[in-house]
Parts: C-alpha cells; structure tokens; sequence
C-alpha cells in the first residue's frame, strides 16, 4: 500500500491491516475479525489462515490514527 498524504507517493510500513468476515469491520466489531496483520516497510502485506471465501479489508496508519480508514468489501 502506498499513500501521498505526506507529499510524494511512498509507501505506508506498519498499517494496520484487518479481515473480516461481516460488517462493520473496526475495533468495536472486533468478533468480525478472522486475522489481522501489519505491512512492511515497503508497504506489503501478506493475512495467513484465511479460509477461502468473501470478505471485508480494512487498512488504518498506526501513525496516523486521524486519518480515515480504507475499507474494501467484497474480497474474495
């Protein structure tokens, strides 16, 4: 993932990254959640144990908590 809210384009290390099996997908929804991961520092995230299906991504900068969350239903 990448963001150019600092300026250029460049990429987001230790997002926050989670996977959910309904809506809402956030912290007070938390029995939603099937897995959860971080990205790295070049802004790639890899989710294991995830059993085939569809589902709902949420994204949020940990060092950026004031900015919206990307949400992306419908993951298969």
């Amino acid at each position: 993932m990448t963001s150019d809210y600092n300026g250029p384009v460049a990429p987001v290390p230790n997002a926050s990254v989670s996977v959910c099996a309904a809506n809402p997908c956030d912290s007070q929804s938390s029995a939603n959640v099937v897995a959860s991961g971080r990205s790295d520092n070049a802004g790639h995230y890899k989710v294991a144990f995830v059993r085939a299906g569809t589902y709902t991504v949420r994204i949020e900068r940990a060092d950026h908590p004031w900015l919206d969350p990307v949400v992306t239903p419908a993951v298969t």
